[in-house]
């Protein structure tokens, strides 16, 4: 009888931990350095502007004061678009699960928490390349 109290006790706590508990999205490597560097750099206070080095680093883009990191987003069928948007987000292509988003970089750590998020992968900075001699591109 104790055998049998204790296994519901156990898996009854198990399941109830597992509803409650809130999933936390995965950022790529990019967007993990992006949010350390931030932390660094105290993101956290009003009117924070990133510093030169970040906005290159990174790919910032500055709007009216905002700044934004445009990157991929994945999600299941739990979020909204309008939850979303009420970070701040901007939202551009969807293709199934995956958009394509700009993200406040003060709402890139709270986006991670949203139900229906799995991954945030920043978007990295390209650079078109000429062949030199023919004046060819790559």
């Amino acid at each position: 009888m104790k055998f049998w109290f204790a296994n519901i006790l156990f898996y009854s706590t198990l399941i109830y931990s597992c509803a409650n508990s809130k999933p936390t999205a995965t950022l790529d490597l990019q967007a993990s350095m992006l949010l350390n560097d931030l932390k660094a750099e105290g993101y956290t206070q009003s009117g924070y502007a990133p510093s030169e080095s970040l906005t290159e680093k990174y790919n910032l883009y500055n709007d009216n004061q905002t700044y934004y990191v445009s990157g991929f987003l994945y999600v299941t069928g739990e979020v909204t678009e309008r939850s979303i948007k009420k970070l701040g987000v901007q939202v551009g292509t969807k293709a199934n699960n995956f958009w394509t988003v700009q993200v406040p970089i003060t709402q890139l750590e709270k986006l991670t928490t949203q139900r229906g998020v799995v991954n945030f992968e920043a978007g990295k900075k390209t650079e078109l390349k000429k062949k030199s001699d023919r004046g060819q591109l790559q």
